[in-house]
């Protein structure tokens, strides 16, 4: 199997190739926004969509609630989502980013000072990189953490 790293390093090296003065910021994209940040309800930009009724529902419930709601069909296999992504809570998944942030010894306040400043997205990106590492080693797939 390969190892992730390898995969991160070639995904990586195609976004250099097609946005040579912006690889890192096309690459993590959305990323920043699954940090926390308390000027948003939930402590996030992403997580205050979350209401108290759905925020321990699984992504895979969520999902499923989405399709049923407006007349689309959700097959896990042809699904960009991991198992480990389908399975969790909303609450779930950012208790462990969160979690992580910790023990890549990341600091909340320098976060949170990075949300409210200048070039938020390249800035937070590149300071959380370890954080979005962990992640994908733990099994979540690049789409679930950065779009």
């Amino acid at each position: 199997m390969t190892d992730i790293t390898e995969i991160i390093e070639r995904e990586f090296k195609e976004y250099s190739k097609k946005y040579p003065n912006a690889a890192m910021a096309k690459y993590l994209n959305n990323f920043f926004f699954r940090l926390p940040d308390s000027r948003f309800d939930n402590n996030g930009y992403y997580r205050r969509v979350y209401t108290v009724e759905i925020r321990k529902k699984s992504f895979r419930e969520l999902t499923e609630d989405f399709a049923k709601k407006h007349g689309l069909y959700f097959a896990r296999e042809s699904s960009k989502h991991s198992e480990l992504y389908l399975n969790q809570s909303p609450e779930e998944f950012y208790a462990t980013v969160d979690s992580l942030i910790e023990d890549c010894g990341l600091n909340l306040e320098t976060i949170q000072q990075m949300h409210e400043g200048t070039n938020t997205m390249t800035v937070l990106n590149d300071y959380a990189f370890p954080v979005y590492i962990k992640l994908r080693e733990m099994g979540y797939t690049h789409m679930e953490l950065t779009s």
